[in-house]
């Protein structure tokens, strides 16, 4: 999600747009390579080690490792954009997505909570913190994006991964925190 954030940050109707395609393309890289390739690659290891059974994670506790993981890397993605000479608003939405991915972890300690809701919900936060922020209209965006949630909600809840107070929770979640940074911070 942190790339698709980013890659609609850099394409839509604000001057972040007129970016040149060479710095655009190293800022999807460090944060593709980041907060997807990074933890993605280490998902075999989990398996090998049985930290998971699964690369579906069922469980809570099979989640712990895999988001102490992402923590870091995403972390790892905030720190490097951060030393680049950017906008403040690619620090706060790495900064943010951080935070999700840790409350995430803080939660699923307790209570299995809905990860893939909560990144749709961040996206959602994302284009209502943008369209505020800039004055922009992004509607379309925004019925596209609740069209997914929807159908993402959907399938969490026929697969019997979450109940519906969990899918509702990472949904509100992803955008009071993606959304409250790009709007408050």
């Amino acid at each position: 999600m942190p790339t698709f954030g980013v890659l609609l940050m850099l394409n839509t109707d604000t001057y972040l747009s007129f970016f040149p395609i060479e710095a655009k393309l190293i800022i999807y890289l460090i944060v593709f390579a980041g907060t997807f390739l990074l933890p993605l690659l280490l998902l075999p290891f989990f398996l090998y080690r049985k930290y998971i059974k699964k690369i579906t994670m069922d469980t809570r506790k099979e989640r712990i490792a895999p988001l102490i993981i992402t923590i870091a890397s995403y972390y790892f993605t905030y720190y490097v954009i951060k030393q680049l000479p950017l906008p403040l608003i690619f620090n706060k939405f790495l900064l943010a997505t951080t935070i999700s991915v840790a409350l995430t972890l803080i939660i699923t300690l307790y209570w299995k909570i809905s990860a893939h809701m909560i990144g749709i919900g961040g996206m959602i936060g994302l284009i209502v913190g943008l369209a505020l922020k800039f004055s922009v209209d992004f509607r379309f965006i925004l019925m596209i994006l609740l069209l997914i949630a929807g159908l993402i909600g959907t399938s969490r809840l026929y697969l019997k991964s979450h109940n519906s107070l969990q899918v509702y929770s990472g949904f509100f979640i992803g955008i009071l925190i993606i959304g409250g940074f790009m709007i408050f911070l």
